[in-house]
C-alpha cells in the first residue's frame, strides 16, 4: 500500500487517500478508486463523474436506497481499470 500512496496521494494533490470500491464503467467488475479523505469538508470542487462512478455502484448494491444525501465526491479522483488493493480481489 504504501508503493500506492506514493503514487496516489501526488495526483490527489499530496491529501491522504481513501480507497472507495466501485465498479469500473470498463468492464463492469469491482475495482478501487481514490480520493481526498476530506474532500468534502475542504469544499473541493464536485467531481460529477466519480460520484457518478461511486453512485452506481452504491445503488447496484442498495438499489432500494433514496439518493436524497447520498454522500458524493470532491475533488480528484484516481480510478482504476482493475483491483489494486488485495483485500478486493477475491
Amino acid at each position: 500500500m504504501n508503493v500506492l500512496r506514493r503514487i496516489v496521494e501526488p495526483l490527489l494533490g499530496g491529501a491522504r487517500m481513501e480507497r472507495v470500491r466501485v465498479l469500473c464503467p470498463a468492464s463492469g467488475e469491482f475495482t478501487d478508486m481514490f480520493v481526498d479523505e476530506m474532500g468534502v469538508i475542504k469544499r473541493l470542487p464536485f467531481n460529477s463523474e466519480a460520484t457518478r462512478i461511486y453512485l452506481n455502484n452504491y445503488l447496484t448494491m442498495h438499489p432500494e436506497a433514496d439518493r436524497e444525501g447520498l454522500p458524493y465526491i470532491a475533488g480528484t479522483a484516481v480510478v482504476f481499470m482493475r483491483p489494486v488493493c488485495e483485500d478486493i480481489r477475491r
